[in-house]
């Protein structure tokens, strides 16, 4: 009897799984798929997160934004910022905006996002839009990214030749949030920085002494 009842009971497990929509188990699993992805990234500092990241397909780029913009707390956000978000969120969704794309198809989709960066900046403060649209930690680790950045002390010497950033809050050891990224001439055709990660980056943050 107890056999029976238990095979009743993952028959209408089953059933019940098979109610629901497989688009949305589909968008499920590719949310959670960018969790996943964007908590491996965030162990480590941003030069690494750099290079992890740059190695990933355009489809994981794009589950690791929809995850984070998704997983968003909202509460107490206007209306007009509400619909931005989902603007976003529905462009970070479609997987062909990661891929690299021909050099007219890239100047169309620098200028949306030029749009997306200024539109964000007036909708929120700078150090929200940077945090929520251009790092993979997110808002809710603000005190814990804020406090590592203090703990630090920025060299002048250059480590490396990695371009790793657009916005100098991105670099760990910017003690005053408005700098740490040194722009140079050298960093050109260097993509997956910026506002979802597909702007050029336009300089290396300047490494720290330990």
């Amino acid at each position: 009897m107890r056999i029976l009842l238990l095979s009743f009971s993952l028959l209408l497990v089953a059933s019940c799984s098979q109610d629901s929509s497989p688009i949305a188990e589909e968008q499920q699993r590719v949310i959670e798929r960018g969790a996943q992805l964007r908590l491996a990234l965030i162990k480590h500092d941003r030069g690494t997160q750099m290079q992890m990241y740059r190695a990933l397909s355009a489809a994981d780029k794009s589950a690791i934004w929809k995850a984070k913009l998704s997983q968003l707390d909202q509460t107490g956000f206007s209306a007009e910022q509400n619909q931005f978000i989902q603007e976003v969120l529905a462009f970070a969704s479609n997987a062909s905006n990661f891929e690299r794309n021909s050099t007219s198809k890239f100047k169309e989709q620098s200028e949306r996002l030029d749009e997306f960066s200024l539109k964000a900046s007036r909708l929120f403060n700078e150090k929200y839009k940077v945090i929520t649209f251009g790092v993979f930690e997110t808002i809710n680790e603000e005190t814990l990214l804020v406090r590592n950045i203090n703990s630090k002390k920025p060299s002048v010497a250059r480590a490396s030749s990695l371009c790793e950033c657009r916005w100098g809050f991105l670099c760990p050891q910017n003690e005053a949030l408005d700098g740490g990224c040194a722009d140079t001439l050298s960093c050109g055709q260097h993509q997956d920085c910026g506002f979802l990660g597909l702007q050029l980056c336009t300089g290396m943050c300047i490494p720290v002494q330990a």
